[in-house]
């Protein structure tokens, strides 16, 4: 049996962008948001990073403050 060696990975996907309320209240009764980035393509990507990977992730964000915080 040969032994199989990984390279690198591509992940290739949209960013999501999750707006949330502190404390569980409804939208109406907050004053502000939280702000959470993730997606499937994103989630492998930072799971395999995290196992020691060499991972790059291939998306197109919008120019502006919400693509620098993605």
């Amino acid at each position: 049996m040969t032994e199989r060696t990984c390279g690198p990975v591509v992940t290739f996907g949209e960013i999501l962008l999750r707006l949330s309320t502190p404390d569980a209240r409804l939208f109406v009764q907050s004053e502000r948001l939280e702000l959470c980035v993730g997606g499937a393509e994103a989630n492998v990507a930072a799971g395999l990073a995290a196992l020691g990977h060499q991972v790059a992730m291939l998306s197109r964000l919008p120019a502006g403050p919400l693509g620098d915080a993605a």
